[in-house]
């Protein structure tokens, strides 16, 4: 088979590297959407379970 007989479909190293990189940065736009929805959500549940900004972080010590 000659260079310009070679198969599109065939899986080479090259193709297998672009297909590791879609995937990390699919994973990454997922995450970064994630948090970025979150941000808009905060008054609506902090305002429905009646909590203040204090009480609303996670990191906080309870008394």
């Amino acid at each position: 088979m000659t260079e310009a007989q070679i198969d599109p479909r065939a899986a080479g190293p090259e193709s297998v590297r672009w297909l590791v990189l879609f995937g990390v940065w699919l994973i990454y736009f997922c995450f970064g959407l994630t948090i970025a929805s979150l941000a808009p959500l905060v008054g609506p549940v902090s305002s429905e379970l009646g909590i203040g900004n204090a009480q609303m972080r996670t990191d906080t010590p309870k008394k």
